[in-house]
């Protein structure tokens, strides 16, 4: 038997490591194994983080958000109370104006009176001059007492103080409205970096012409949802208005009750204790409406059958404490500073600092006139909604070139919405914010527009190629919020 031949048979009858190159086989299974769970649980980590972090991302957005309503309700409800203020002052300063003017034409209607009426040396002109002296140092009365008034009530620091808080207050707002969406998103990307995603996207995206310091370059905000201009100019003063005169009826304007305003009364009709109109209110405690009385009706009308006094210094119309030039100018400054549908809020402001208002996006103009109507269904509070997108760059896998790895990012969405709980205006700050299906991702076509404007570092490239490759019907079917 030859060498080989002995070989073959002690191969065929020799079992020693059968079974390594199934061992070989098993163990490269399970190395195959373990690297897919560890590459898959990997991915799902990521998302979930990814998840996490657009989720805590766009809630704290909204709450920003939120905070910002909040606060510009309570400008609005200052501003409303400054404006009464304002609007009362001036009434004052211009009606104590009228009344020293209207003296110093009687003091001239009295001395040209005496001028003619007293002449010569017997006793009559002693009686006649005396006569003349009495209605004189009545008028001068008059003017101590608008003095003392103006002295004492200072109706002109009132008005300048107003004035001052009003343009601080519109300031203010501004501020708001310009810097909300830099603020907004800066916390949006502080929020989702914390929690692990290197990107975060708004959509709506913030618009470069809204008012804000809007650079667009993908890493800011959305705008504050307010706006100013055109019909919302006009509804919103209108507002202001409605809700200095009309407060809260217990559903909407709810700021006015809680700061005690009487239901169905606000700054200018329930502005004084207990509680009179502050028209009222001012002409009694002041003392205008007394003088008024006193000097329209006591001393022109009771010496006019003497001096014979021209219109003016004499009042047109009648004066009485109650019903009086000052009550009359009130009414008619705050029918200009109201009336005309809110034109007062559109002009310039020469005289009369106009609080700047905002309207609510999504609210019906209509419920300027009742909010009752906007409840009706015209409001459209789901308007007030924002969504994010999150990336979060793939951690290392395992082998990636076996498994085949593009390493594209994790990507996550998430929606959220501004709401508030008691009334959908701007005079109740009980605004909040919540996570919400994300529907406003079915809006493929212009999410891939924002994305491809706005995207400055890609990472969301991949995301937009799905997104266009997929219509807005079949997103909507893929996305179950």
């Amino acid at each position: 038997m030859t060498l080989f031949a002995r070989f073959l048979r002690r191969l065929d009858r020799d079992e020693t490591a059968a079974l390594t190159p199934l061992i070989g086989f098993v163990l490269l299974f399970f190395a195959w194994a373990a690297g897919t769970v560890l590459n898959t649980g990997q991915v799902v980590y990521d998302k979930a983080r990814a998840q996490n972090a657009v989720d805590a991302a766009i809630l704290a957005h909204a709450e920003e958000t939120a905070r910002d309503l909040n606060v510009m309700a309570m400008n609005n409800l200052a501003s409303a109370q400054l404006t009464a203020i304002g609007a009362v002052s001036f009434t004052l300063i211009e009606t104590l104006a009228d009344v020293e003017i209207r003296a110093l034409l009687a003091h001239a209607d009295i001395s040209r009176s005496e001028s003619r009426k007293c002449r010569g040396w017997h006793p009559w002109v002693v009686f006649c001059i005396g006569l003349h002296e009495i209605v004189r140092a009545e008028v001068i009365v008059a003017q101590a007492w608008g003095a003392r008034i103006a002295l004492v009530y200072r109706p002109a620091a009132g008005f300048a103080d107003s004035q001052k808080l009003l343009a601080a207050f519109n300031r203010m707002n501004r501020h708001l409205v310009a810097t909300h969406p830099k603020r907004a998103g800066d916390l949006a990307a502080a929020v989702a970096r914390a929690d692990g995603a290197e990107a975060i996207f708004v959509y709506p995206p913030c618009a470069r012409d809204g008012g804000g310091e809007c650079r667009g370059d993908g890493r800011e905000g959305g705008d504050l949802p307010v706006r100013r201009g055109g019909v919302e100019t006009v509804t919103a003063h209108l507002e202001l208005c409605t809700g200095m005169e009309r407060g809260s009826d217990g559903r909407h304007r709810t700021d006015y009750e809680t700061h005690g305003f009487p239901r169905g009364r606000g700054p200018y009709t329930g502005g004084g204790d207990p509680k009179p109109h502050l028209r009222d209110h001012v002409n009694s405690v002041s003392g205008i409406g007394d003088l008024l009385g006193f000097f329209g009706r006591s001393t022109l009308e009771g010496w006019n059958w003497w001096i014979g006094f021209r219109t003016p210094p004499r009042y047109r119309e009648s004066q009485s404490a109650r019903t009086n030039d000052f009550t009359r100018r009130m009414d008619r400054n705050w029918s200009i500073l109201c009336g005309f549908g809110g034109l007062a809020s559109a002009l310039p402001a020469f005289v009369f600092t106009v609080p700047e208002t905002y309207w609510l996006k999504g609210r019906s103009p209509a419920s300027a006139l009742s909010p009752d109507l906007g409840a009706l269904g015209l409001d459209h509070p789901e308007e007030l909604d924002v969504l994010a997108l999150a990336a979060r760059d793939r951690r290392p896998r395992m082998a990636p070139e076996a498994f085949r790895d593009r390493g594209d990012p994790s990507f996550a969405y998430a929606q959220a919405r501004v709401y508030n709980p008691v009334s959908f205006d701007l005079y109740t700050a009980r605004w909040k914010a919540k996570l919400v299906p994300a529907r406003l991702m079915d809006r493929t076509a212009a999410i891939v527009d924002a994305l491809r404007e706005r995207d400055r570092d890609d990472r969301f490239t991949p995301l937009r190629r799905i997104l266009e490759a997929a219509d807005e019907g079949e997103w909507a079917r893929v996305n179950t919020h």
